[in-house]
């Protein structure tokens, strides 16, 4: 089991949930809660595609996981 941990942020949309975890070689991944994704695309009235994008783009550069 590699470790993980569940992180909130504030995106341009909204705060969410991510989950990030640290593979046995260091690097590491993350994935926003399919939820929280979902909630921010409709409060901003808008597809959860472009929702995913946007989040994804924020949670990005705060994560700076390249």
């Amino acid at each position: 089991v590699v470790p993980r941990e569940e992180l909130m942020l504030t995106t341009r949309l909204g705060e969410l949930r991510v989950k990030r975890v640290t593979q046995p070689n260091g690097q590491q991944r993350w994935k926003s809660e399919y939820e929280d994704v979902l909630a921010c695309a409709v409060a901003a009235e808008i597809d959860y595609a472009n929702a995913k994008a946007l989040i994804d783009f924020d949670v990005h550069q705060q994560l700076d996981i390249t």
